[in-house]
């Protein structure tokens, strides 16, 4: 089955970046280029939500913390990214899977990808 991966990021070109190259790699991306309803977020069903740090309206961390307080998204991985030198601590505060520092090597990020969309794949999330 198709893995689908829900990306979150303002910057047009890099999100058409991304969701090109996942979509190459066999991956269902979905884009949203700023932060959808919660509802929109659960209805999509996703894998794995990839999440840019700086969007022009919330923070990216918070994001997670929405997600990861609603029953039917906190067992969904979410790697965080964005070029901020903080990342590291929005990544603590929104409790994320893994984050990346842009710009970022793509090797590293797809390595980030397919093991969060396993690990989630076979229940090994640590929730």
């Amino acid at each position: 089955m198709t893995k689908h991966i829900c990306i979150i990021e303002d910057d047009a070109n890099l999100a058409l970046t991304i969701s090109t190259i996942l979509e190459n790699k066999g991956y269902f991306v979905s884009v949203f280029d700023r932060f959808p309803t919660m509802e929109d977020l659960i209805l999509s069903e996703p894998d794995l939500f990839i999440i840019d740090e700086r969007l022009p309206t919330i923070g990216g961390h918070i994001i997670c913390i929405m997600l990861r307080s609603n029953l039917k998204t906190k067992h969904i991985p979410q790697l965080l990214m964005s070029a901020s030198p903080m990342l590291y601590k929005y990544a603590e505060l929104g409790e994320v899977n893994d984050y990346i520092k842009k710009p970022f090597d793509l090797k590293e990020f797809l390595q980030k990808v397919a093991l969060l969309v396993i690990t989630n794949s076979n229940g090994l999330m640590d929730m």
